[in-house]
Parts: C-alpha cells; structure tokens; sequence
C-alpha cells in the first residue's frame, strides 16, 4: 500500500508537469505565433510535446546516474543554472522602468548560452571540463555559487546595455507590470488586507520551524 501511494503521488506529479509544459508551450508559444492555429492540431502538438519531454526526462535520468557528486548535488546545480537567465529579465523588468523587450530577450539569450556552458562542464567530468573551459576552474568559478553570481552580473550588464540603446516600452504598459516607490502607500483595509495576512502567515511559519526544529 506504501509503494501504491508512492507510486500514484509520482505519477500525479508527473501528469501534472507535463501537461503545465505541453499547455505552456501550445497557448503561450505556438498559439501566441499562429492565432488561427486549430483546436484539434493544438492538441496533436501538446500530445507530441509530452512525448518529447517524457524521452528528455529519461534521458535526464540517465545524467543523474552518470553524475559522481549525487542526486542532490545535481538538482541543486541544475535548479541554480535554471534560474540564471530568467531571473534579471524578472526581478528588474518589475521594479525599474528603464528595462525594455529587446533588453529582457537579449539577457535571457545570453543567459540560456551561460546555463548551456555551465551544465556542459558539470556532465562531462572535472578532468575533461578543465581542458575544455580551463576559466571555469578557479578558485572562484568553480563552485555553482560562484559561477551564478558572474553569470548574473554579466546577465544583467546585457539587460541594461541592450535596454539602453532600444525603444522604450510605452508609461501606459509600464504601469501595470512595475512597481513604483513615488506611489502613495494604501490604507489599510483591515482583515482583508494582504500585508496583515502576510504578516500573520510569515509568524505561523515561523513558530511552526522553530516548534518542529
């Protein structure tokens, strides 16, 4: 009965990936670029996109197994490159104005080539990655946390650089997506409020880790 729900909590979790992945793809990309793409060929493609990262996540199983540091190690430096290019587009897409389009593309371009370099190096062992990317193996670029933080910098260089020299996005855009400190700060609106609710959840979590730890 243990393995039984095991098993069914696995497979839910997985049903669940891959249909957020096939949908994320379908709706947000192909659909996005072919608006008259039909219904019936939305789904042919979503169950084709299952197909493909069903096979990628075998294969990335294989990388596991292959990898000498560890499960843990792997995800952890896996989860790290994964957020690289993304992350500077975000954070600094919503609290400054000056980001643009062009400027978030280009960054995550650069960073999906970081996260590319810096997963090739992990899977082809200490010995070969030295040879191949000898800059990779100093003290200080080493470690996973090391090479996040360079990669950031330079991420972020390229948003502004690029944002800087691009078409500014348009105040009417941009006041719906940033967030602003010349704003007057609301009211309170009493139990309703999300700072109150905030406040009494971060304290439930809080008793919580250091009534169980």
């Amino acid at each position: 009965m243990l393995l039984a729900s095991l098993m069914a909590a696995l497979l839910t979790s997985l049903i669940a990936v891959l249909n957020s992945v096939s949908t994320l793809v379908v709706r947000d990309f192909i659909v996005e670029f072919i608006p008259d793409f039909p219904e019936k060929k939305q789904v042919s493609a979503g169950r084709i996109i299952i197909m493909i990262v069903t096979f990628l996540g075998i294969g990335a199983a294989w990388l596991v197994y292959k990898n000498e540091e560890g499960i843990f190690k792997y995800l952890q430096t896996l989860s790290a490159y994964l957020v690289l290019p993304v992350f500077p587009a975000i954070f600094f897409g919503v609290i400054s104005k000056k980001v643009t389009l062009k400027g978030a593309v280009a960054s995550v371009f650069v960073g999906i080539a970081l996260a590319t370099l810096f997963v090739i190096d992990q899977f082809v062992g200490p010995e070969t990655g030295k040879s191949l990317f000898p800059f990779l193996h100093h003290d200080l670029t080493l470690n996973f946390g090391y090479r996040g933080l360079w990669a950031e910098i330079i991420i972020t260089g390229v948003l502004f650089a690029v944002s800087a020299f691009t078409v500014k996005t348009t105040p009417d855009k941009l006041a719906t997506t940033t967030f602003s400190l010349g704003e007057r700060i609301p009211k309170f609106e009493g139990l309703k409020d999300w700072r109150l609710q905030l406040g009494i959840l971060s304290l439930i979590t809080l008793f919580l880790y250091t009534w169980l730890s």
